[in-house]
């Protein structure tokens, strides 16, 4: 639906229309998509330096290169070595159809929000795994241990953030 009146009395005369009816295969986005657009668009202008940026990086036309994750670790000041671990792991996205060299921009918004949390913890992305995240998603469910995980979170939190 459109409404053009800035006080919103009545739809359009030609709407609603059907989405089918507005949207072609030269525009085909999801919302999802320009999502993902506009935050890769964010940590591009953020994490750029002078010699190389996130956009050179995922360019087709550059071909792969040599070191993948020594760039995402240069840009992002990540420890290279998360960055790896991280990626074999997919950054816990479901879609496990990727080669170990492929990047996409869900891979590395997903990597930089993880990144971001871990550091906020004051920890690193394989500890958090390692203290939190396996404790609460056992592959046995009767060992999960719900006050465990609050446990190790706190615990955390009270190293990153006491005085």
């Amino acid at each position: 639906m459109r409404y053009s009146n800035a006080t919103y009395p009545a739809i359009d005369a030609i709407y609603p229309q059907r989405v089918t009816a507005r949207w072609g295969d030269w525009s085909d986005y999801l919302l999802r998509d320009l999502y993902i657009i506009t935050r890769f668009k964010q940590l591009q202008d953020s994490h750029s330096n002078g010699e190389q940026s996130l956009l050179d990086f995922l360019h087709p036309e550059t071909g792969p290169m040599t070191d993948p994750y020594a760039l995402l670790a240069t840009l992002f000041e990540w420890e290279m070595e998360d960055v790896k671990w991280l990626k074999r792991k997919n950054a816990f996205l479901a879609d496990d159809t990727l080669f170990e060299i492929q990047f996409k921009l869900e891979l590395i918004i997903r990597l930089f929000d993880i990144f971001t949390l871990a550091q906020k913890m004051g920890t690193t992305p394989m500890e958090l795994y390692r203290t939190v995240w396996l404790k609460r998603y056992s592959t046995n469910p009767d060992e999960v241990n719900l006050q465990d995980v609050a446990d190790a979170l706190y615990r955390l939190l009270a190293l990153k953030h006491s005085s």
